[in-house]
């Protein structure tokens, strides 16, 4: 019987922790070889200290002291028997607090102050200007289509022209982001971006994900704004490619596909 509680309770504590996710699954009778493309209009976001951060070292921090904390007293607990009710109603709530607390005067230290984040801020955004970072990320579609499975994609001004073809793929990023804090500390660069298939004359968003890419390369905020932040502008690129990559490899049936010619820098993701 206690063996039993032992293994309840530790599956609740892997239930609270890892929570649950779903992968979005392209239409069966989808061919994007009959695909239009449209880059979708609007600016994406600039975040500093991560994806989806805003420039909160210490709200990183304490997030995830409290799931460290979580994960300790939730352990603890699970070897308590029958008390092990008791002890999640009062120790890990605890466990929580304590964790986030210690996460907090972490991130403190090393929170960078706002001139720093303000520089990260202005170089990010000098690159999203500099990339025309929806268009760039179409052009690497078509490109990657037709070099990874000999596809033609036909790009197009707005979605009304789009809608000639039976599918209308829609390409919209969302975010550049930097991945590393810290003072004067090397940071990579993320990109996020959001995919949507609609078919023509039936419902919209049949297929959607959001992709994501991480640089391989990391440099100071001084080093990356090098010679009109030539490097982060040659890292863009290649994250643009990397999501085009991503994206034809979902489109495609895997046995219609080639390899990529040259490497691309990455994180894969999806959301």
């Amino acid at each position: 019987m206690r063996f039993f509680h032992k293994q309840s309770a530790l599956v609740a504590v892997a239930a609270l922790i890892a929570g649950c996710s779903s992968t979005p699954r392209v239409p069966t009778d989808f061919s994007l070889a009959r695909a239009s493309v449209v880059a979708v209009a609007g600016e994406p976001q600039v975040a500093v200290d991560g994806p989806g951060g805003k420039g909160s070292a210490v709200a990183k921090s304490a997030g995830a002291g409290g799931g460290l904390g979580l994960l300790i007293t939730g352990i603890a607990c699970a070897g308590a028997g029958f008390l092990a009710p008791v002890c999640f109603a009062t120790l890990v709530p605890t466990g929580i607090a304590v964790g986030a607390l210690g996460g907090a005067a972490v991130g403190a230290i090393r929170a960078e102050n706002a001139d720093e984040v303000d520089a990260k801020r202005v170089l990010l955004r000098s690159v999203l200007a500099a990339s025309e970072p929806n268009f760039g990320l179409m052009r690497n579609l078509v490109e990657q289509a037709r070099d990874l499975a000999d596809i033609q994609i036909q790009k197009e001004e707005s979605a009304g022209a789009a809608a000639m073809q039976p599918w209308t793929l829609r390409l919209s990023v969302v975010e550049l982001a930097t991945v590393g804090s810290g003072a004067d500390a090397p940071y990579a660069l993320h990109l996020s971006a959001d995919l949507d298939v609609d078919q023509t004359g039936g419902a919209p968003r049949v297929f959607a994900k959001r992709y994501q890419a991480t640089t391989t390369t990391k440099m100071t905020t001084s080093q990356w704004a090098l010679n009109t932040s030539e490097a982060a502008r040659a890292e863009m690129d290649m994250l643009l490619a990397a999501l085009a990559v991503q994206i034809v490899q979902d489109l495609v049936p895997a046995d219609k596909l080639r390899k990529p010619r040259n490497p691309t820098p990455g994180a894969p993701g999806s959301s």
